[in-house]
């Protein structure tokens, strides 16, 4: 897993990999920048916009692997 080392003027990105691999990665101004963490299902509330991978059911339903939920009137950016 990677983690930002630095933020330069938020268009650029600079991850550090294991082992002490970087790498330079430029975002065109004005794309949002945004970390996953975890969260609680509270804060899945009406009207807040979700993005959600899921799987069939044996009985024809679906299931949720896992669910995004924006915050901070954010939307998932997916």
């Amino acid at each position: 897993m990677a983690t930002v080392v630095s933020v330069d003027g938020g268009q650029t990105l600079t991850p550090k990999h294991k082992g002490d691999r970087t790498q330079t990665i430029h975002v065109r101004p004005g794309v949002p920048i945004v970390t996953v963490q975890s969260g609680q299902r509270g804060d899945a509330k009406p009207g807040t916009r979700i993005f959600t991978a899921t799987q069939n059911t044996t009985d024809g339903g679906l299931t949720a692997a896992c669910i995004a939920v924006g915050k901070d009137d954010m939307q998932p950016p997916m």
